[in-house]
């Protein structure tokens, strides 16, 4: 009975070891990955500057981001159009 219950003490601690031994595997991997994706992050934020979109419409508008006389133009005649819907 004494030397069942060793055997059997025995494969548990094998068991556990094995265990033990996936589980820092585990670890390591997970540790690898979140390295990875750290790096990743800090890539792309080098890559992109904040208001990145904003200065790229900008630099896309004539004179910063002023609309054109002829745009405010027509602005305004809607403006002063629908002024006068609401009136009528």
């Amino acid at each position: 009975m004494a030397q069942q219950a060793q055997v059997y003490e025995q494969k548990l601690n094998e068991q556990a070891q094995q265990h033990q031994a996936i589980m820092e595997q585990q670890a390591q991997r997970i540790a690898k990955l979140e390295q990875l994706m750290n790096d990743e992050l800090s890539q792309q934020k080098a890559k992109t500057k904040p208001n990145s979109f904003f200065s790229e419409v900008n630099s896309l508008t004539p004179n910063g981001s002023q609309p054109s006389k002829k745009a405010k133009g027509f602005g305004n005649l809607a403006m002063a159009k629908s002024g006068t819907n609401h009136q009528g």
